[in-house]
């Protein structure tokens, strides 16, 4: 009986040792820590791995972002970093060297697995921003430069940035000289003319176009402002800008409110206050303001001397072939009491003539001059240009075309007024112009009606000095080498003075008994000539149309034609340019000179022949040559 029982104690105890486990033997735990940079996340975000059993993680950046590096116990197992020169979006990552490391197809996320666990272990993901590449290509016939903001290009051809995703960037084109921009191709947000900006958010290719552009300069003379329309040029100084080649730009002239516009000069068309430039080569145009009210100017006439001979300039210009312009020949000698070295015949090309041609129905023929301008806007642009203010002193009733742009007027009553004025600026040391009859005055034999202007650089009691370039194209007393202070007595003078007055009475030529002009200006500093550049660029300007008004002048009347006057001003233009340098152009405007100065012996038929077959081409070339 005890047997058994001790029998069934045994096999209850070797039961209760199979079903309870040996102490010892239970699975261990591991933990593996998990650490994500900013730009994206790591998941699950950290857990405990039983040992033996595998663990994957999945490493996914944000969007804008890529891996950029994987770390495994602090040792990098992958690193996709290319370097701030090279675009990197995490498309085009290295092939994972690692076996536990896995990419997700084409996608930027990874997935790493810890396999067969046997201790913790720690996963470190770093995530950089995408980059793109920016590429910026030059088109057109012009060049020029493309700059951002924030930097990285800055180039004129063919060229990339790198940029951080979403960012913006700001492009700016600037055109070379010769050169002006000329518009954006692609994704762009345009800003201004020459900027614009676009947010990155994949590779792009911007284009910046660049045409051919040629040179507007606008002279401003007066008070008053220019605007353009494409808009970009607002003067009220003188400016410049490039402008597309070929392209057409409207300028609209708006004086103050003190001033009145006053005309335009280099315009391929114009009417009022509106001036059109075709862009087909540089060009220069000028624009005049002048006042509405004209102040008095102040002359004192207290205690003149009994008599006052101005000092003779160092160089009296010679007329130099000029005629019929006695306005301008006289201005000439008038400006070297001023300006020692002035020429007569840059005192033509400051008036606008040289190379210009238009044509007058009025006069039925091709003229010399700019179109519609006669002699007081030549005589006004010729001042204009040598940066000098005029004074007009009248009497009376003269027509108020003379006293548009005038610096100030000085109004005299009577002859004996209009001489002590005279007198008063001749002791200031300043010589005057004088309106004159040539009928009135001693040793010609001219009917009345004889305009002329000369200068006065003196007087006595007795009669008062009259100073010119030598006066070979009328019958003078004296030597015309010597026609310097020549005498004239006071009695035919004042009547020669008072007669001119009434030429052209009621017209818009009226300049009123005893008429004067004289400049504000006493010292050569005060000027302000224009730069011999801008002059030449204002004779292409002037003469842009010549070919035009040739062709469309041969159907038209051609009689009133001043052959020999054109053939003056183009000679004395080719002086003006020989004396600068351009010895083939100058070249060129002799032969004008000739051609057109043959066309006074030809029948009409003959001179349109000549015009379309001779001369046209050369006017043609000779504007290139300078």
């Amino acid at each position: 009986m005890n047997t058994k029982k001790t029998l069934l104690c045994v096999l209850f105890v070797f039961g209760l040792l199979l079903i309870v486990p040996e102490h010892g033997t239970t699975a261990e735990s591991y933990s593996i820590s998990i650490l994500a940079g900013p730009g994206g996340k790591v998941t699950p975000a950290g857990s405990s791995v039983n040992e033996g059993n595998d663990k994957t993680f999945s490493i996914k950046p944000n969007k804008g972002f890529h891996v950029a590096e994987i770390k495994v116990d602090g040792v990098t197992i992958f690193e996709d970093r290319k370097g701030p020169s090279t675009p990197n979006d995490g498309t085009a990552p290295p092939s994972p060297t690692d076996p536990n490391l896995e990419r997700s197809g084409t996608s930027k996320i990874y997935k790493y697995t810890f396999r067969s666990v046997q201790q913790g272990h720690n996963l470190e993901a770093l995530f950089e921003t995408d980059t793109f590449a920016l590429h910026i290509i030059k088109n057109g016939q012009g060049t020029g430069v493309v700059e951002s903001i924030p930097g990285g290009i800055s180039c004129g051809d063919a060229c990339v940035g790198i940029f951080p995703y979403n960012s913006n960037v700001t492009l700016t084109a600037t055109g070379d000289e010769g050169s002006v921009f000329d518009g954006w191709t692609g994704k762009c947000k345009k800003g201004a003319a020459s900027s614009c900006t676009m947010n990155i958010k994949k590779a792009s290719s911007i284009t910046a176009s660049f045409a051919r552009a040629f040179k507007l300069s606008i002279s401003v003379s007066g008070s008053g402002m220019v605007s353009s329309s494409p808009k970009g040029l607002v003067c009220e100084e003188s400016c410049s800008q490039q402008i597309k080649e070929n392209s057409v730009v409207k300028l609209k002239a708006k004086a103050s409110t003190d001033s009145a516009f006053f005309g335009w000069t280099g315009c391929t068309a114009s009417s009022g206050g509106s001036c059109t430039v075709s862009m087909a080569e540089d060009r220069f145009v000028e624009v005049a303001f002048v006042a509405k009210d004209v102040l008095p100017y102040n002359l004192d006439t207290n205690n003149l001397p009994q008599s006052l001979i101005l000092p003779v300039p160092s160089k009296i210009p010679q007329r130099n072939g000029a005629y019929v312009h006695c306005y301008l020949e006289s201005y000439a000698v008038q400006m070297a009491y001023l300006v020692p070295d002035v020429t007569m015949e840059e005192v033509f090309a400051f008036a606008g003539l040289g190379s210009v041609l238009s044509y007058s129905s009025y006069d039925k023929g091709l003229l010399h001059s700019p179109p519609n301008n006669w002699t007081w806007p030549l005589h006004a642009r010729a001042m204009r240009n040598y940066g000098v203010h005029f004074v007009i002193g009248h009497s009376p009733g003269i027509s108020r075309e003379y006293l548009k742009g005038a610096f100030g007027e000085v109004t005299h009553t009577s002859g004996e007024e209009a001489l002590q004025n005279l007198k008063a600026v001749i002791r200031s040391g300043r010589p005057v112009a004088v309106h004159i009859d040539l009928a009135y005055m001693p040793g010609y034999s001219f009917p009345p009606g004889a305009s002329h202007f000369i200068l006065i650089t003196g007087y006595d009691a007795d009669g008062v000095y009259w100073t010119d370039p030598e006066p070979d194209y009328i019958d003078v007393p004296v030597d015309p080498s010597e026609y310097v202070n020549v005498k004239i007595p006071i009695a035919d003078f004042m009547l020669a003075w008072e007669e001119a007055g009434k030429i052209g009475k009621g017209a818009f030529i009226y300049c009123a008994p005893y008429f004067m002009l004289f400049l504000h200006e006493t010292d050569v500093s005060q000027t302000n000539k224009i730069a011999v550049d801008d002059m030449l660029l204002l004779q292409k300007s002037i003469s842009q149309n010549n070919v035009s008004v040739i062709e469309s002048s041969l159907g038209r009347a051609f009689s009133g034609t001043p052959w020999d006057r054109i053939a003056m001003t183009r000679s004395l233009f080719a002086d003006y340019l020989r004396g600068y340098g351009y010895i083939e152009a100058a070249s060129k405007y002799d032969l004008l000179a000739e051609e057109y100065n043959e066309c006074r012996w030809l029948t009409e038929d003959d001179q349109k022949t000549r015009l379309n077959s001779v001369i046209k081409p050369v006017e043609l070339e000779a504007r290139t040559l300078f």
